[in-house]
């Protein structure tokens, strides 16, 4: 804070010298005779020292500003970043993944990709497959076929750490 308070007063010192010190005096006929005979407007040479004197001490001002800016963000001590956060954890086979979940899961697939009025008729097969869990079922997929039957459609389901892994219809995926 000394250090600006001195600055400071060291800027304004300067603005009042250049104020106060006197104009580059020349001869009133100066250029020979009584010839121009011209009144000048203004402050002439004082105007001019003054707006220079303020000039450089508004520049010395905001250097000095910069100055104690910067050594107001230093402190001399060097502090590390944050650490960055933990990665997610990888997923992991749980033992709440039953096999009623895995069929719901199973259901809501195969009627959100079949059709939008699609509907699970039967659960035919669930098997326990590797770390998750196989589901077989049929569904109805909302549509009338020309002869009058329901369309119907065999599907297949791949359940793993609780996620749809694979999900078929008839022979193939659908999509």
């Amino acid at each position: 804070m000394a250090m600006r308070q001195f600055v400071t007063g060291a800027v304004l010192a300067a603005m009042i010298a250049s104020a106060a010190s006197p104009a580059a005096a020349r001869p009133r006929y100066w250029g020979g005779g009584y010839r121009h005979h011209h009144y000048h407007r203004g402050g002439g040479d004082v105007a001019g020292a003054l707006i220079g004197g303020l000039i450089i001490g508004g520049a010395a001002v905001a250097i000095a500003n910069s100055v104690n800016r910067r050594n107001d963000r230093y402190d001399g001590y060097y502090t590390a970043p944050p650490a960055p956060p933990p990665p997610p954890p990888a997923p992991i086979a749980r033992a709440e993944d039953t096999q009623g979940q895995a069929v719901d899961r199973c259901i809501a697939a195969a009627e959100d990709d079949s059709s939008p009025n699609a509907r699970v008729n039967d659960i035919t097969r669930v098997t326990r497959e590797g770390s998750g869990w196989r589901v077989e079922g049929v569904v109805d997929t909302g549509r009338t076929r020309m002869d009058g039957y329901r369309d119907l459609g065999n599907f297949t389901c791949s359940v793993e750490y609780g996620e749809v892994r694979d999900l078929r219809f008839g022979d193939g995926p659908r999509g």
